[in-house]
């Protein structure tokens, strides 16, 4: 039963003979997890254009002009693999306008994508670690090209390489699992708990 169906059966019996079910509380609830999501996709959707659009000039003014061309190409496969998560993204996003939380099944719905959307999230951010890593080793090259020639031996330590790109590898996706579950997770587990609710009732 939706809003429409109570009103309807509003004006036929009059307020004092309509029995309004818990339900109804129940999905108006899920109003405000649902437009927190909407409102935490937008910002992050023009954040992360700005961000990838910003990139090119700032490593123009780090990195000499041979990183700079190999790092480019880098930056082309990279906005390939963007392009196709920040759309589905998207599309996502166009989605939650049109979802309606008066009714069990379209919440179903949302919270079924939107759970999906956050393992797609998630993937591209685990995607995007060999492009973290090439960035960070061509920070290192290029610093290591500016050091006098006694300084590079602490550059030359395999193994100091090695902790350190693990090191940041396990920072990167915790960092990708926190954020995912600051601006999504709790919101998805709000919805996911009221439609326990709603089940329960049946």
């Amino acid at each position: 039963m939706n809003f429409d169906e109570i009103k309807g059966s509003w004006d036929k019996e009059g307020s004092e003979n309509v029995n309004i079910p818990g339900s109804i509380s129940q999905l108006k609830r899920a109003n405000h997890p649902v437009d927190q999501i909407k409102k935490n996709m937008k910002f992050e959707l023009y954040g992360q254009i700005l961000f990838i659009l910003a990139v090119p000039f700032l490593t123009h003014l780090y990195f000499d002009s041979r990183l700079q061309t190999f790092f480019l190409g880098f930056y082309a496969v990279f906005v390939l693999i963007s392009a196709y998560y920040f759309y589905n993204f998207y599309l996502f996003y166009k989605q939650t306008t049109r979802y309606s939380t008066s009714s069990k099944d379209s919440l179903y719905e949302l919270y079924y994508n939107l759970r999906l959307n956050i393992e797609r999230y998630k993937s591209f951010g685990f995607l995007l670690i060999p492009f973290v890593i090439g960035t960070l080793a061509m920070v290192l090259i290029n610093k290591s090209e500016h050091l006098n020639l006694d300084k590079m031996a602490l550059f030359g330590n395999f193994k100091v390489y090695l902790i350190a790109t693990i090191a940041s590898i396990v920072i990167y996706i915790a960092l990708i699992v926190f954020w995912v579950e600051l601006v999504y997770g709790k919101y998805a587990r709000q919805i996911g708990e009221i439609l326990h609710e709603l089940k329960e009732e049946n």
